[in-house]
């Protein structure tokens, strides 16, 4: 079963963080000791460059880390951040 739900796009202001995708991945890296678990592919919707989405996971201190990276700019953004991380099985809710 598909449901389609009717969404109204606005524009909002949302707090992120941005730099060189080498010194973003390295705090990420170094200072938390996150690793990469996810990666996909997607498409800035103003000029069409491919991007890169990828979710950091400390599985010791539970923080993680979802980061956005412009790979033709060289640039990332720290989109979403936090702790106290869980995963679910396949199936499996909240």
């Amino acid at each position: 079963m598909l449901i389609v739900l009717p969404v109204k796009a606005e524009t909002v202001t949302m707090p992120i963080q941005c730099g060189s995708s080498q010194e973003v991945l390295e705090i990420v890296k170094q200072k938390y000791q996150e690793e990469l678990l996810f990666l996909s592919e997607g498409i800035a919707a103003g000029n069409k460059s491919p991007l890169y989405n990828s979710l950091w996971v400390n599985y010791e201190t539970k923080t993680w880390s979802f980061i956005v990276i412009n790979k033709k700019d060289q640039t990332a953004c720290l989109f979403a951040s936090g702790k106290v991380f869980q995963f679910f099985e396949p199936g499996e809710s909240i």
